[in-house]
């Protein structure tokens, strides 16, 4: 058994799957390897944000329950 904490809900172990790769800018082609994925829920929705420190622009990566 693997001794890893993955988070305690399939959401936090999608963030982390977010956060365990480098991030590429989809605007200006920036790598960070050093930045997070942020994730809020409205009960309905789950909303994956990530702000490139370069330019600025913002990723989102967005779930809707059904």
């Amino acid at each position: 058994m693997s001794s890893v904490n993955m988070g305690t809900s399939a959401f936090d172990r999608y963030r982390e799957r977010l956060n365990g790769k480098p991030y590429v800018c989809d605007a200006c082609g920036r790598v960070d390897k050093d930045g997070t994925w942020s994730a809020v829920t409205s009960g309905g929705q789950v909303v994956y944000r990530r702000q490139c420190p370069s330019c600025g622009v913002e990723s989102v990566r967005d779930y809707r329950l059904q």
